[in-house]
């Protein structure tokens, strides 16, 4: 079943081929701004859901980014979680960076914002176990590509 999975997610790379202009102006906006705000990300997520004819999914822009050290070296750290089961169906984009708990930029959390998206795109239109292969960061690229025109 997994390599089944792994298999449909590779092959799915075009997922939409036009954008509509408002959410073009809403990501290009959203990038330009200062600081960026829960309701900002909420927006642009419940856009983009629109825009695949998928359920909206709630967004949570709260909390420090996990993270591992090796020292005083950072190992890794995650920005962002999509999470859906029966209890529970949100995306979590931390706010403050790992180590010096600073707020992350826009570009940052929009960035986090398109890669947990893109899960729930593949959950919801795909059928999938959304997984981290080259098909689902192609699908990434293409989105933000297209956001970008």
């Amino acid at each position: 079943m997994t390599n089944d999975n792994y298999t449909r997610s590779n092959q799915i790379r075009h997922q939409i081929t036009t954008i509509p202009q408002h959410l073009k102006e809403l990501y290009k906006q959203y990038r330009e701004l200062n600081t960026i705000t829960e309701i900002h990300l909420q927006k642009l997520s419940d856009n983009i859901c629109k825009a695949f004819n998928i359920n909206k999914i709630r967004v949570i822009f709260s909390g420090r980014q996990p993270h591992k050290c090796s020292g005083k070296r950072l190992k890794n750290k995650t920005m962002g979680v999509y999470t859906f089961c029966s209890i529970t169906q949100n995306i979590q984009i931390y706010k403050l960076t790992a180590k010096r708990q600073q707020i992350v930029t826009p570009k940052t959390a929009i960035d986090t914002l398109l890669h947990e998206v893109n899960h729930h795109i593949d959950n919801m239109k795909y059928e999938l176990k959304t997984i981290h292969c080259s098909g689902f960061y192609h699908r990434i690229s293409q989105l933000k590509e297209l956001l970008s025109k």
